[in-house]
């Protein structure tokens, strides 16, 4: 809207500099502001500010449409405008790092094509990592590879959950148990083999020999253990 009647501007200058006193500049400055707030040269009104020789008005913010605000006298400056859905992260949304702790009412979903239920939702080939003890590297956990098996662990230790059978990663590659650290028991449906060769076995016939293991021989038709640091068989008939 516009001010009716026009506001005066003092053509005079200012008779002293004392600060305290209303001086001609400072009502031209006040005046200048208010025609810029009620009769902008745009029709959805601007803000004017006197520029410091006290002859125009400049530094004018325009409204350049609906909610937008821009400086029409520098140009350079940022933009001021309406705030649309891609300005607003959603929630549950952190802004800075180092929170203390972070609570979901539901789920926590991470990837493109994460799972579709369960706490934690992630996408194929998503690890769960860990740091390591000297930060120095990261580890991956667990994670769900492109063949949709469960994968335990990294590189020459991993194993493999594939169509329902724990499997080591690759072949002959990992013991179950070992030096100080045997399982009590191990109960089977069927049988326990430990190798098949051809002729009388050697400790370098297998991976960390140690007493107790069983050959079985193809060629001798023998059955070999190893008691004592030696390989002792027995045939079969």
């Amino acid at each position: 809207m516009a001010l009716n009647p026009t506001l005066f501007v003092s053509p005079k200058p200012d008779p002293n500099p004392d600060p305290t006193l209303l001086q001609p500049s400072s009502w031209n400055r006040m005046v200048g502001l208010l025609n810029g707030i009620f009769d902008g040269p745009d029709t959805l009104g601007a803000i004017l500010a006197r520029d410091p020789g006290d002859a125009t008005d400049g530094g004018t913010w325009i409204p350049s449409a609906v909610g937008v605000l821009t400086c029409g006298a520098a140009g350079a400056l940022p933009l001021f405008r309406a705030l649309t859905a891609s300005d607003v992260p959603p929630l549950p949304y952190v802004p800075t790092t180092g929170a203390a702790s972070l609570t979901l009412t539901d789920h926590l979903s991470i990837g493109t094509n994460p799972a579709q239920s369960g706490a934690i939702r992630l996408a194929n080939n998503q690890f769960l990592s860990w740091r390591t003890a000297a930060n120095g590297a990261d580890i991956y956990g667990l994670y769900l590879n492109g063949s949709d098996n469960l994968v335990l662990g990294q590189g020459a230790g991993y194993v493999v959950c594939s169509s329902g059978n724990f499997v080591p990663g690759s072949d002959n590659s990992l013991s179950l148990g070992g030096v100080g650290l045997t399982w009590a028991n191990v109960y089977v449906g069927s049988s326990v083999v430990n190798k098949v060769k051809a002729g009388t076995p050697t400790d370098a016939d297998v991976v960390s020999p140690a007493n107790g293991m069983l050959l079985l021989d193809s060629t001798a038709n023998k059955i070999w253990v190893r008691l004592n640091g030696a390989w002792k068989g027995v045939a079969v008939t």
